[in-house]
């Protein structure tokens, strides 16, 4: 618990896999975890931390960019997932086009088709001139539609189109072809009113983003990064300032960390504004989110293997209801299945079994994915693949 102890202290599995948080001598923090042996990536894709998932991520996006599909970008707010959409435009033949980024959220319905498509002289009262929209202005470059999630449901058929036939129609004017790569975000599950075909054209390619609460060993990096290193020598060469400076490091890595890396790049600024001491509004904030006092304090467990399951099972085995039971990001939740011999995906699954399942159940897709003990959404992606929408 980060308590001073004589005797020796036994270290569990459980909390080398939330990540173990030591003082010593208020002079060091340090930070036990499991932590899978990866090559360091040269090209860092401007995502600061050298966590496996981030050098899973720096060695896809060179793949990913050579290719003309679009792109989905999954993870948390704060996650740097704008950040990745550039490293791919910078990366790919479209590198000499404009990136053109927009916040689905922040269009008014009523907006939307103009906004994204266009709009034509004289369409509508105000419309006094042609304007190019969001994909004329992207044409032959990028288009980054974060926050895709929030997208109006009257304006996703026309946005189906101009993805799978590189078609678009401003209002009050006829269609026009427009070469644009969309790259596309969300911190949402793709869901209730938006167009599962949407979905999966937006989906080409899936890259997921894990929250900072899930590589806490970055969280020094981070630091370093976004602190001026003037700043950190002037704090070093005062002792009870090094002191006030571990206890808040410690904070910082026992911190959830709803924000993401854009909360902890905010914390910096205000850590910068106080000079070589932490700022005291800083400390207290964090205090009263880790814990009662300065000491570290416990980090939540893991789930054991029984409560992953069981989790799973609740949820009809969908992995996103499970995760938030679990108060666990998906991609964590992915790596358990992974870890629990008795656990697989639908991806896992022999070809002959999901035909075999399909048939048996009549093509029920509740039933089926009941049956194989996966997810509905994942087994029907593995039906479309193998052909079998729609075969019974």
């Amino acid at each position: 618990d980060g308590h001073p102890c004589d005797a020796e202290t036994p270290i569990g599995h459980a909390q080398l896999e939330t990540g173990l948080v030591l003082g010593l001598a208020n002079r060091a923090v340090l930070l036990l975890h499991w932590q899978a042996a990866e090559p360091a990536w040269p090209d860092d894709c401007g995502l600061v931390g050298e966590h496996p998932e981030l050098q899973r991520l720096r060695a896809l996006v060179s793949v990913v960019a050579e290719r003309d599909t679009p792109v989905l970008l999954l993870g948390e707010s704060g996650t740097g997932k704008e950040l990745l959409a550039r490293a791919i435009h910078a990366r790919s033949e479209r590198r000499a086009g404009t990136l053109v980024s927009v916040n689905v959220a922040a269009i008014p319905e009523e907006l939307a088709a103009a906004e994204l498509f266009g709009v034509r002289r004289g369409a509508f009262t105000g419309a006094e001139s042609d304007r190019p929209g969001y994909f004329g202005a992207a044409d032959g470059g990028t288009l980054f539609l974060d926050e895709i999630g929030a997208c109006h449901p009257g304006i996703q058929p026309q946005l189906l189109r101009a993805l799978q036939q590189g078609e678009i129609q401003a209002p009050g004017g006829g269609t026009r072809r427009v070469d644009v790569r969309v790259l596309a975000a969300t911190d949402a599950d793709l869901d209730g009113q938006f167009s599962k075909a949407l979905r999966y054209r937006l989906g080409g390619v899936e890259l997921s983003l894990p929250p900072l609460r899930e590589r806490r060993e970055d969280i020094g990096r981070l630091l370093h990064h976004f602190l001026p290193t003037a700043l950190l020598e002037q704090a070093g060469k005062d002792p009870a300032a090094v002191t006030r400076w571990v206890d808040l490091v410690t904070q910082l890595a026992l911190h959830d960390w709803p924000g993401n890396v854009r909360e902890l790049a905010n914390l910096c600024q205000r850590l910068e504004i106080g000079g070589h001491d932490p700022h005291p509004d800083v400390s207290g904030t964090l205090r009263r989110e880790t814990g009662p006092d300065s000491r570290p304090v416990a980090v939540r467990p893991a789930p054991s293997d029984e409560q992953v399951c069981d989790a799973l099972l609740a949820a009809r085995w969908e992995v996103a209801q499970a995760a938030r039971e679990l108060q666990m990001s998906r991609q964590a939740l992915y790596r358990r299945i992974e870890a629990i011999p008795e656990l697989r995906t639908a991806a896992d699954i022999p070809s002959a079994e999901i035909t075999s399942a399909y048939y048996a159940c009549e093509g029920d897709l509740e039933q089926a994915a009941l049956q194989l003990q996966v997810s509905r959404i994942a087994l029907r992606r593995r039906w479309r693949a193998l052909d079998l929408l729609g075969a019974w």
